[in-house]
């Protein structure tokens, strides 16, 4: 479940990202008042067994719902959460609703029993983003300028324009967002499935900024 609001006097709107659904909005009727109906499990991040009945013209009807994972490390955590909420809002906001993703649903139940059991990791957190932004077919590219295509010197530092996706080179006019030769190494090792060490933090933030500029003014109309 990525998503819980209040609704009405006693009802609650749940966000539900399914396996076999994809992305669904539904309404569980009741579930302020009555604690036995839903038995305390509709919380934001835990894995759920629904009966639900879709709709067309509004909301689904969730009819019932079994805890399958509780993260209780995550809820009690604050460095958790926030790790939680980046990667369950990327879901919520850049996903269409009704297209089922199995694959990314597996891996979305994995990294929370990471985070979990491990707690927060930039890598891991990274190395998800950059792979759902390349799922999406929006993934920055930080190897060729994507104005003229002259690649990039891999040891140098380069401009990365979020507006146009990717770097640009000064021929090209630039860009003022300045990405390290380590940063857009550790996306190409990223994306090549390198096994990754520990010793790459500021290249990871880095990299985490730029995929937020990325998502911020390149996926802004999926919202």
């Amino acid at each position: 479940m990525i998503r819980l609001v209040d609704f009405g006097e006693s009802d609650k709107v749940v966000g539900l990202f399914t396996r076999s659904h994809g992305l669904v909005s539904a309404v569980a009727r009741g579930a302020r008042r009555s604690r036995k109906r839903f038995a305390g499990v509709l919380q934001s991040g835990h894995v759920l067994e629904v009966d639900f009945v879709p709709s067309m013209t509004a909301l689904a009807r969730l009819d019932g719902a079994r805890l399958i994972s509780a993260y209780l490390g995550i809820i009690g955590d604050l460095g958790r959460l926030e790790e939680a909420f980046v990667v369950l809002r990327s879901v919520r906001d850049h996903m269409a609703e009704g297209v089922p993703d199995e694959s990314l649903f597996d891996e979305l139940v994995d990294y929370l029993g990471a985070l979990d059991r491990a707690g927060p990791d930039e890598l891991r957190l990274v190395r998800f983003r950059l792979g759902f932004v390349d799922r999406l077919g929006v993934g920055p590219e930080l190897e060729r300028c994507v104005v003229c295509g002259t690649r990039a010197p891999d040891d140098r530092s380069a401009g990365f324009d979020p507006e146009r996706g990717g770097l640009v080179c000064r021929s090209c006019g630039g860009s003022t967002v300045i990405l390290s030769a380590s940063c857009r190494a550790l996306a190409r090792s990223i994306r090549l499935g390198e096994t990754l060490g520990d010793e790459l933090p500021a290249a990871a933030a880095e990299l985490r900024r730029a995929i937020d500029l990325l998502s911020t003014r390149h996926l802004a109309h999926r919202r």
